[in-house]
C-alpha cells in the first residue's frame, strides 16, 4: 500500500509485504494493487520479510526493497509476520523499528 501511496513520509517500516504480483500466493482481493510499484520510495525504508512467508518469497521481499530504495531486515523462519499468525510483542522488530526512526527524523 505505502509503495502506492507515495507523496510525503518521513519513513516506513514494511513488514511481510505480500507479493501481489504472485496471483498463487496472495487472494484475491489482493488484486486492486496490483502491479506492485518497483521504484525509490523517496524516503528511509525497511523491508522485513521472513524466510518462510506463505505471501512473498525472501527473494521477492529482497527485490521490493531494493526497488524502493529501503534496507532488508531478514526475520528468520518467522512465517508472515501478523496477530493472526500468533506474533505477539517483537522486541526485535522495535528495535529495527527504533534504527529506521533515528535515521527518519
Amino acid at each position: 500500500v505505502v509503495a502506492h501511496w507515495g507523496g510525503v513520509a518521513r519513513g516506513a517500516l514494511l513488514v511481510s509485504p505480500a507479493d501481489v504480483d504472485d496471483e498463487a500466493r496472495t487472494p484475491p482481493d489482493t488484486r486492486s494493487f496490483q502491479p506492485m510499484p518497483m521504484k525509490p520510495l523517496g524516503y528511509p525504508a525497511i523491508v522485513v520479510a521472513s524466510t518462510n512467508d506463505e505471501f512473498v518469497t525472501e527473494e521477492r521481499a529482497r527485490a521490493m526493497a531494493e526497488a524502493w530504495g529501503a534496507r532488508f531486515h531478514s526475520a528468520g523462519s518467522s512465517g508472515h509476520i501478523n496477530l493472526d499468525s500468533g506474533h505477539g510483542p517483537w522486541p526485535t522488530g522495535e528495535s529495527v523499528f527504533a534504527g529506521l526512526r533515528s535515521r527518519a527524523l
